[in-house]
Parts: structure tokens; sequence; C-alpha cells
């Protein structure tokens, strides 16, 4: 479905989504422990329905109630169902696959025309060079067999997940791991795992993100937090109040490492108070370019920022492997709105554009952070913007469109 957003000045108070990146976490953790866990204020986006229904089709009980789910971890390691659907949450397929390796079971996922298309090669070749099954067909990973190395090598310039999705399965081994790893990126998301562990009594060793030692036979134990609110979310209404004017967000208490963080203190456009971020427009940004080696994610809204200032995106080849190809996305969105800009091997110049124009339906490309953050700039254009499939924010954030509207956004709905 279609919506149109108008240019509007924006005003108000919303309180942002929690992160999802520490939902997944704490739901694969809660799961793996002894006795009864409590995670409050979850948002239920599709890509965390999609790890909760895994972790109930592999044996742990899960109750939502509202915004609260209370799990009941797995007793033994015998799956209720061994066929595993995941529409498109690449962090869930990414760390759940070695956590099958506990199960002496096969599997079959069941994956999005989207998700079998992004890469999954640190796994098969794992597995395949361990004479393990690993086959992908059309939508659908085989899986059998249980990895039992000593010593993991890793490229960390795909994705971190890789990682992640070890460390929660190599602790409960009956011997010691390592993991080494090489050209790490996206940094923060290791070590927000890292965090997560240890509040449900996991131990990591990291020795400067190159090798992590993880030794065997831990235990899990049950935990209750309260996720905290979303970090990457926070940057697309921080880039909207320095473009449009001023707002404030609420919903952050600051008790989980997230990577995302980075953008706050860059802009520097804000005060801190009672859990709620005050933010206030800006004439110009002290910086002009970014890095996005440990911040993929922002890559969009960063584009936004530039299209009003002026910058240069380094590190963008991982773009073309997100949900979409991330980054013929932005490019695409970069023309249909005027704005100029250069591309080089792995290097995004765009340059400082003073009015917006649309000349053309906005594509999304069925990606929630391209529709988010393009929605950013068409508050700020000369003219409303029509976008295609806006239900792509369900995928992270559901009330997106609602919560512009709190913000006086005028949103209009088509079918």
């Amino acid at each position: 479905m279609n919506c149109k957003i108008k240019p509007s000045t924006c005003s108000g108070t919303i309180t942002i989504p929690s992160s999802k990146s520490l939902t997944h976490r704490a739901i694969i953790c809660a799961s793996l422990s002894k006795g009864i866990s409590i995670i409050k204020n979850v948002n239920l986006s599709n890509d965390v329905l999609d790890t909760i229904s895994c972790m109930i089709n592999l044996g742990s009980k899960i109750h939502i109630r509202d915004n609260v789910i209370q799990v009941e971890g797995i007793k033994e390691f015998n799956a209720r169902n061994t066929n595993l659907n995941i529409f498109e949450s690449a962090s869930t397929l990414r760390m759940i696959i070695p956590l099958l390796s506990l199960f002496k079971s096969e599997f079959k996922i069941t994956c999005s025309e989207g998700l079998i298309k992004r890469p999954l090669s640190i796994y098969e070749e794992l597995y395949k060079e361990n004479n393990l099954l690993f086959n992908i067909d059309n939508n659908t990973i085989t899986i059998n067999g249980s990895l039992d190395l000593v010593n993991y090598n890793i490229n960390g310039n795909i994705s971190s997940q890789f990682i992640s999705g070890l460390l929660f399965y190599l602790p409960l081994l009956d011997h010691d791991s390592i993991i080494k790893v090489n050209n790490l990126e996206s940094t923060g998301y290791v070590l927000m795992t890292i965090d997560m562990l240890k509040k449900f009594n996991i131990n990591i060793i990291n020795d400067n993100n190159n090798e992590f030692i993880i030794k065997g036979n831990q235990e899990y134990k049950s935990a209750s937090l309260t996720i905290d609110g979303d970090y990457t979310q926070l940057a697309t209404f921080q880039v909207l109040s320095c473009i449009n004017n001023d707002i404030s967000v609420s919903g952050f208490n600051k008790t989980f490492y997230q990577n995302d963080q980075r953008l706050l203190d860059l802009i520097n456009n804000y005060e801190f108070i009672n859990n709620t971020y005050f933010f206030h427009k800006v004439d110009d940004i002290s910086f002009h370019e970014f890095d996005l080696k440990d911040n993929i994610d922002l890559a969009p809204i960063m584009a936004i920022l530039f299209s009003k200032f002026g910058g240069k995106l380094y590190n963008i080849k991982r773009l073309r492997i997100k949900e979409s190809d991330r980054l013929n996305a932005i490019i695409y969105n970069l023309d249909t709105f005027g704005i100029k800009y250069r591309l080089e091997e792995d290097v995004l110049t765009i340059n400082k554009t003073n009015e917006f124009y649309p000349h053309r339906v906005c594509k999304t490309f069925n990606d929630h952070r391209i529709f988010m953050a393009f929605s950013i700039l068409a508050t700020i254009c000369k003219e409303e913007v029509e976008f295609d499939n806006y239900e792509c924010s369900n995928k992270s954030y559901p009330l997106f469109l609602d919560d512009l509207f709190k913000l006086e956004i005028g949103v209009k709905y088509e079918c």
C-alpha cells in the first residue's frame, strides 16, 4: 500500500520502540536459560516475532502480554518442530543456526526470497568443511550435524551476526572454544551480545575484539530485564529535529550498550532529562564525513542528513547485502529528490541541497530503513511525497507512521 507524507513542521513528544537487536538477544538467552525470564518493553515487530516463533519451535515456552514476554527456557534439546519459518529476519537466521547443533535432528528453514539471498557463506563453509549438511535449495536451508570445533576463524566484514550466533552456542559445549576474527565490522553488535550474555550468567573473554575465548560448561541462568529504546531508530528522529524542528523522544534508561549511540554526540543537539532526549533544530553540523564500518544501519538516515548539509559516507560496500541493495535504493531516491551525489568505489559523496522536489514516487524497495529515512526528508520537501509499500516499516517499527502523526506530520494513506 502507498502513503503520502506532506511537508510539515514537526512538534511534540513520542516514545521510541525498544531495541530490536537487544530483544533478539534477550529472547535467545532466556530460551537457553533454566527457569523463567521476564523481558519487559518488547517491541513486537515482525523480526522479533520471527525469533519468538523459532525459539518456541525449539522448545521454549513464551507467553506474551502487551509488551511483556515471559520465557521458560528449553528443558531438553528435543525440538518441537524441525521446520522453521523465518520471514526476513537476518538476525534471527544467523543467530539460531549454530544453536541447531544442540539438537540431534535435521532442520529445514524456510526463508523469504529476500533473506535467502543474503550471505550465509561463513556458516555454509563451516558446515561443509566438517562434513556436515548445509544445503540451500530455492528458499529452504537444510541443516544437520553438530559444530564441535575448538578453533574458529571468522571473517568479520560480512556480518557480526555470525560471531554472535557462535557466542550463544559455544558456552554450552563441554570444552573451551576460541573465535578468531579478521576485519571485524559492526563491532558494537558483538559487544552488545557479550553484554547480554553476561546478564544471563555467560562470560566471554574478549581480547581486543580480535579473539574471543569461550569457556565451556557454562550455564545460562534466567533473568528479568527491561529492553531500552532503540538508538538506531532514535537517529531517525534526531535527524528529523536537525532539519525540521525541535522534538522530544522518550524511552531510554541507558542500561545497555548500543553502538548507534555514536551519532548522538556527533550532532550534539540535545539535552537528556528523565529518560527523554530533547532535540533541537540546527543551522549546520560540525562534521561532514561519516564512516559506516561500525554503524552500517545508519547509512540511510545519514544520507538524509548529508542531503541537507553535505557530506561523505565511507565503507558503503556492505550496503549492497542488506534487506535490499541498500546502496542502490539510496541512490535511486537521491535521484528522486534531485540531490546531487558522486559514487566512488567505497565512498558516497552527497552534495548539500537547499530545496527538495520529488519528481516520482519514492520507492521503499521493501526496506524499512529506506522508507523511514526518506520519510524524514519528505517533511521538508516543497511538495507532498508518495511512497510505495509503507508497510515495510513493520519489520522493525510497526507504529512509525503513527509516531510521525503524533509529531504533527501530515500522513495520508492510500489503497
